[in-house]
């Protein structure tokens, strides 16, 4: 079976043997994936929109994999119990509302060993997210599909105590060492690791965030002129991180 490539790379972070959630189907093609690749013994797939949702259990019907995967109507983690299921796959949904799915389900989230989550934005929001809820990021991996980069985050439970304190939110749960804003919305281990495509990535979040300090340049508004200084900052930055790494390429 041929999925994208970002469906791939999801799977891939699947330890095999492990009974996978799969939040947001969409049309079951992780889940068939993962079971047609011996990846996986069992998935549930859970979907909130009907249209959607029918698709899948046609998929799966089709396929003969109905004694594998069973596709649930849910919300969420909600569409599961505790226990059911050791990975979670959260994927193609915006930051906060990934955010906002994981502690609506704290009984299922306590019970999971592996998190693997693709936001569609807000990455600095996830990544708070996990490290205050005791949640450590392990690996995280970058991919380009159709002209578009897609962030991956994968966590497992901290050993560590959870973070306390607006102080401390940006400690990394594996070191100690704090990151900024900017560092946080890339990820400190793809900067860390200088991933193969994080030089392009880095380039294309500049070119977006210049567009947008263009027209903030137009409004004398008081919360666009300090939405102009902050994006200003940021941008230097991003210009720091890709002198740094290509520095770092040339010398290699």
């Amino acid at each position: 079976m041929r999925i994208s490539k970002r469906l791939k790379t999801l799977a891939e972070q699947v330890q095999p043997g492990r009974v996978v959630v799969d939040v947001g189907t969409d049309h079951a093609y992780l889940p068939i994936y993962l079971i047609l690749k011996g990846i996986s013994p069992r998935v549930i797939g859970v979907e909130i929109n009907p249209g959607p949702l029918r698709s899948a259990q046609q998929q799966v019907e089709v396929v003969g994999l109905t004694h594998q995967i069973e596709i649930r109507f849910g919300d969420g983690l909600g569409g599961i119990q505790p226990g059911e299921a050791q990975v979670a796959v959260v994927a193609g949904m915006g930051g906060n509302t990934i955010c906002d799915l994981l502690e609506a389900s704290p009984k299922v989230l306590a019970r999971l060993h592996r998190l693997i989550l693709q936001p569609m934005g807000a990455m600095r929001r996830v990544r708070e997210w996990l490290w205050q809820h005791g949640w450590q990021i392990v690996h995280e991996d970058l991919v380009k599909e159709d002209q578009i980069f897609y962030s991956i985050i994968i966590a497992e439970p901290s050993r560590q105590e959870k973070e306390k304190g607006a102080a401390d939110r940006y400690k990394s749960s594996t070191s100690g060492e704090k990151f900024s804003e900017v560092e946080l919305e890339i990820g400190p281990l793809l900067l860390r690791a200088q991933h193969p495509l994080l030089s392009e990535y880095l380039h294309g979040q500049i070119a977006h965030k210049e567009k947008i300090t263009a027209q903030l340049q137009q409004s004398h508004d008081p919360a666009a002129v300090a939405k102009l200084k902050e994006y200003t900052g940021q941008i230097k930055e991003l210009k720091g991180l890709v002198f740094s790494l290509e520095r770092k390429q040339k010398l290699e």
